[in-house]
């Protein structure tokens, strides 16, 4: 079987993260382990990513600095020439013309932009034209994928999506094997980071609601005088205004401000930190909240959207996600945690973790392509039978 996908997300130069991260893995799994179909890699641009080329891996580049106009009119061209069995865009869009002898699959990671009103910094004309595309692409995929149960009611909702074209797939949470986290001292030295320590990690933007964030901390700070707190990523659209709030703060030589770090720092920061803290307005999925659970450190999220899907019992819920108030009593409980409750909490948030693998993604993602829709696998049916081991 002949197998097309959008790995344009992957541009060199950009950092793999978000969903170019959630791109590679599922190629990598895929390339790693399926001998028997042949994959086509579309991109309009050089990849930040090396994937092999051989007898059954082609990497077609195409040249295009619009990677919108590329993807919705350019590469449909590309599909009808190499008679594809399937396409699938791991992104938000599917080319305009659907090629009748072609399946379109696509995944749609959330629609926050769409139902939340500025977390964006697109204009409203530009949104208004994103909303037309998603529409467009809904209406002519074969299958769209979700990460999770959350994002499928959205869309039914807000997109008048049938329920029946859309597959529940969960992403993963499982990390490379060959990154070895910074050291405890390392990150002292460079960053003026030491325990105890409340953690973000992501872009700093409003969807992520820092400024409750940095609210509750600095009540936090005036009665409780040795944690810090860290937010680690790049800073993004609207956030002067917290920026000023932290500089004009008492307690801002205790906020720390790293800008983006490395997959080494990002796992040291995680090992030590007392607790993880993400109370977003909304997400598709949530894997920070996995990547914490992977080094056992507690998590207070927010019981909106995705977040109770991939939390579970293992994670802290504030009921109102703008409550700086309640973020605050759950970061004071964390500090109080005896260190039997810490060891369970730990636990349960490990085993949580370990629910969510890339490999089952993958897995799930390839037999969606192979099973269903009247599909046949090329060769042996059970090719993909390896990632259930």
């Amino acid at each position: 079987m002949k197998i097309g996908i959008n790995v344009s997300v992957l541009k060199a130069g950009e950092n793999i993260s978000g969903i170019g991260y959630y791109t590679y893995r599922i190629v990598k799994e895929l390339l790693d382990n399926d001998t028997e179909n042949e994959y086509y890699l579309f991109s309009n641009c050089e990849l930040s990513v090396h994937f092999p080329e051989n007898s059954r891996v082609h990497n077609i580049l195409y040249p295009c600095k619009n990677r919108l106009l590329w993807s919705r009119y350019l590469l449909g061209w590309q599909i009808r020439k190499l008679n594809l069995d399937i396409f699938w865009s791991p992104t938000h869009n599917l080319p305009f013309v659907k090629q009748k002898k072609t399946k379109y699959y696509m995944t749609v990671h959330d629609i926050a932009n769409h139902i939340l009103e500025n977390i964006s910094q697109s204009k409203s004309s530009q949104q208004k034209y994103l909303r037309l595309i998603l529409d467009h692409s809904c209406k002519i995929a074969d299958r769209i994928i979700v990460p999770s149960i959350a994002t499928k009611n959205d869309l039914v909702e807000h997109f008048d999506v049938d329920p029946r074209k859309i597959s529940v797939i969960y992403e993963g949470g499982d990390k490379e094997t060959n990154v070895k986290p910074a050291g405890e001292q390392e990150l002292k030295e460079k960053y003026q980071i030491k325990k105890p320590y409340f953690l973000y990690v992501g872009t700093l933007q409003p969807r992520k609601n820092i400024e409750t964030i940095v609210n509750a901390f600095l009540c936090l700070a005036k009665e409780e005088l040795t944690s810090q707190l860290v937010l680690a990523g790049g800073t993004g659209w609207r956030m002067d205004k917290v920026l000023e709030k932290i500089q004009k703060s008492e307690s801002k030589d205790r906020i720390v401000l790293t800008g983006y770090v490395s997959e080494e720092e990002k796992a040291g920061l995680y090992k030590n930190a007392e607790a993880f803290l993400f109370p977003s307005l909304y997400e598709g999925f949530g894997i920070p909240i996995l990547e914490s659970f992977s080094y056992g450190v507690p998590v207070i999220t927010a019981k909106n959207s995705s977040l109770p899907e991939v939390g579970g019992d293992a994670a802290i819920y504030i009921e109102n996600v703008m409550s700086s108030e309640e973020l605050e009593e759950r970061m004071k409980m964390v500090l109080g945690l005896s260190e039997a409750d810490r060891i369970l909490l730990s636990e349960k948030g490990i085993r949580q973790f370990n629910r969510f693998t890339w490999k089952k993604c993958a897995r799930e993602i390839s037999e969606l392509f192979c099973g269903k829709n009247g599909l046949t696998c090329k060769g042996n049916p059970t090719a993909f039978e390896y990632i259930k081991r």
